[in-house]
């Protein structure tokens, strides 16, 4: 979680510039600055950085502008958001190649000119809808073979005995709390090491 935060905070505190002719430039600063609805370019970056890093499917940008949902794009665009990517679901349509499942239930179609995707290490192959290997799908694999590994060390290496139920015949009561006495000892010993 710190080295998200981090690499998110590094990314909003990135500065950048626009250009182009003026008029242009103007207009476009105004849409970034008042992304996310007003909430600015940090919270919208903040959001998108989060769903890229931790979203196999990546990050999608909504790109706002008036006219019919279903239609490409014929007016001005009026400001840039982030949609949930666990609401977002990606189709092989090249002209609507987003589903949006909206909190009432409702799904919209989302047009090719109207949603922007963000993926890391998409897949080439088609049948998974562009998908990739985010950061944390990376990380998790790296932390379970960690995890295996330290079992291991802990099983077979150490000194201690195997983990299991034990059974004793022809033992003496004495012989067998000398044995655990014994075992005990081994332990403590282990323990100040």
């Amino acid at each position: 979680q710190g080295a998200v935060a981090g690499l998110i905070n590094r990314w909003v505190s990135t500065p950048w510039e626009l250009f182009g002719e003026q008029e242009q430039t103007d207009y476009f600063r105004q849409i970034f600055q008042n992304a996310q609805f007003g909430a600015g370019w940090s919270r919208f970056i903040r959001l998108i950085a989060r769903d890229f890093l931790r979203h196999d499917v990546g990050a999608f940008i909504e790109i706002i502008a008036p006219g019919d949902p279903l239609a490409p794009v014929d007016a001005s665009i009026v400001g840039i958001a982030h949609l949930d990517a666990l609401r977002c679901y990606p189709t092989r349509d090249p002209e609507y190649p987003v589903i949006y499942y909206a909190r009432d239930g409702q799904r919209h179609l989302i047009h090719r000119t109207r949603v922007y995707r963000v993926v890391d290490m998409p897949d080439g192959d088609e049948l998974y809808n562009g998908i990739g290997l985010c950061a944390l799908a990376r990380a998790v694999s790296i932390l379970q073979r960690e995890i295996y590994i330290g079992r291991y060390i802990q099983i077979n290496l150490d000194d201690a005995p195997p983990p299991g139920i034990m059974t004793v015949q022809g033992m003496t009561e004495r012989a067998f709390q000398n044995a655990l006495a014994s075992f005990r000892d081994s332990l403590q010993a282990d323990s100040r090491d």
